[in-house]
């Protein structure tokens, strides 16, 4: 078999893709409060909001990191008015720490204002506006910036900060209600869930473009194979497999070659595609390896030379 044909035939029933979803995708929420208007980081306000934003974006199928227990375990010191830069550094510390129950998948920066305002017929209410950015943590893409309803909730006359941050914190699960349904109506329709549900097949190659779900960046790495064996696997992985949007150049030189593959496929599943190539290909498991690092690269490797060259696809040229 020359190909990975048979990879097509994986198709998925309608029902099945409609049920489907990407429930347990790991976030990770964390204040960005380098704005000296927004609510700092240690405030009440921030730790009463915690606790029910955490059971929200569980409820809707995502797996929280409480950024405390993170920075503890990374002992990464959390300060007030720090950069969103230091946010993003403690993400990428905690995804190269070796421990996958650190490391999240998106990064959720939340910047908090609030502020007391009086209304025209003469009340005062206590206003709270949120906005942020979310990130990938695989990719550093940037997903997009969001802006969650503003609120506002009767105060006092006279409402200074500390009255603020009592009204505020008293109806901290309503601000979280409304900050969770941001961030999931976020997270679906533009990170995570499918766009739209397809009535047969998989998705591959430049189909793959029209399919949602976080974009992954792995490396394929050829250990000791010559270029004219690699060029027709180069094909398979970025026509054939399913979810792939774009496969780079071939780099390297003598027996070591190396490309980029983007998709939206997870590891798992291209490590379970490589060896299915290996063997449509006709190489022989026992002399060939397949490597899989953390970070997203695979090495296949001939650690035995058995001679064996798969034949070359004709015609040649096209």
């Amino acid at each position: 078999m020359a190909g990975l044909g048979f990879l097509a035939a994986l198709s998925v029933p309608v029902a099945a893709q409609a049920q489907s979803n990407f429930n347990g995708v790991r976030v990770l929420v964390a204040a960005d409060d380098a704005d000296p208007n927004s609510i700092v980081r240690s405030s009440d306000i921030y730790h009463r909001l915690q606790i029910p934003l955490n059971d929200e974006m569980n409820r809707f199928g995502y797996t929280t990191l409480f950024q405390d227990a993170v920075a503890a375990e990374l002992d990464w010191p959390i300060k007030d008015r720090a950069d969103k830069r230091q946010s993003i550094q403690m993400m990428k510390d905690a995804c190269t720490s070796r421990k996958a129950t650190l490391c999240p998948r998106v990064l959720i920066l939340v910047k908090t204002r609030a502020s007391a305002t009086k209304r025209s017929h003469g009340g005062t209410v206590a206003e709270v506006r949120m906005t942020g950015e979310l990130i990938d943590a695989n990719t550093n893409a940037y997903l997009g910036g969001w802006e969650a309803p503003t609120l506002d909730f009767p105060a006092p006359a006279e409402c200074g900060n500390i009255c603020i941050e009592n009204v505020v914190g008293d109806n901290a699960r309503k601000v979280a209600l409304n900050l969770a349904d941001t961030l999931r109506k976020k997270l679906d329709s533009e990170a995570i869930r499918p766009a739209s549900v397809r009535s047969t097949g998989a998705v591959t190659g430049s189909d793959a473009g029209t399919a949602d779900g976080l974009v992954n960046n792995y490396v394929i790495e050829f250990e000791r194979f010559q270029m004219d064996e690699i060029l027709p696997m180069q094909s398979i992985i970025e026509n054939e497999f399913p979810k792939t949007l774009q496969v780079s150049n071939l780099a390297g030189s003598s027996g070591f070659y190396s490309l980029n593959a983007s998709s939206r496929a997870p590891a798992n599943k291209i490590i379970e595609w490589l060896h299915q190539m290996m063997d449509s290909r006709g190489y022989d498991r026992d002399v060939i390896k397949i490597n899989a690092s953390g970070d997203g690269t695979f090495k296949i490797e001939r650690i035995v030379d058995d001679g064996y060259r798969p034949a070359r696809p004709s015609p040649i040229y096209e």
